[in-house]
């Protein structure tokens, strides 16, 4: 995929699985963002699995060696995974029935930030409260966080506290903020 952060432009390549492990790096990434002869670019970003988040970024300079940051790369590699998001909401041979998808950072063994896309609104929500708690009992299965978690979405803060038992999770609570925001009739000129 070709993305640019302020005109500062990239390829990024989906590297989760290894695949690019057989190129070599430096040259591959000389001649692809070579302008006038290949697709040209500023650098390349690879998209990599990590043990410690939902994916970590590797940058490329133009020249094929390695940087260590880009701040307009990690905007559009985060771009990029929530269009991943997208993606995997509509991934039919896992999901024959779509799903939402729920992409995590925890922050410290009781706080996560999460961003929801959610199938049915067919865009990226400002809260689900089943996500966030599914969220929250897997990242402490995982051994990230630990109950009661508090979930950071677009929205607002989500508690969610639950008990992890040897077979089964127990006592789910979610709290968080509930508005009523109007009141009226529906009158039966509405649906016939």
């Amino acid at each position: 995929m070709k993305m640019n952060g302020c005109g500062n432009d990239f390829i990024v390549i989906d590297n989760r699985g290894n695949r690019m492990n057989s190129v070599q790096v430096a040259p591959f990434v000389q001649r692809i963002c070579s302008r006038r002869i290949s697709l040209g670019a500023d650098g390349v970003l690879f998209l990599e699995e990590s043990s410690v988040s939902d994916f970590s970024m590797r940058y490329f300079n133009a020249d094929g060696s390695e940087g260590e940051m880009c701040g307009n790369g990690a905007r559009c590699i985060a771009k990029f995974a929530y269009t991943l998001g997208r993606a995997m909401r509509y991934a039919s041979e896992v999901f024959p029935n779509g799903t939402n998808v729920n992409l995590i950072e925890p922050v410290d063994r009781q706080t996560i930030r999460i961003r929801t896309y959610e199938r049915g609104v067919e865009d990226e929500t400002l809260a689900c409260g089943s996500g966030s708690t599914a969220s929250a009992i897997i990242a402490s299965l995982l051994g990230k966080t630990r109950p009661p978690v508090n979930l950071h979405t677009r929205g607002g803060v989500l508690q969610i506290d639950f008990q992890i038992g040897p077979e089964h999770i127990d006592e789910i609570y979610l709290a968080g903020e509930a508005k009523i925001v109007a009141e009226g009739h529906l009158l039966p000129d509405a649906w016939r």
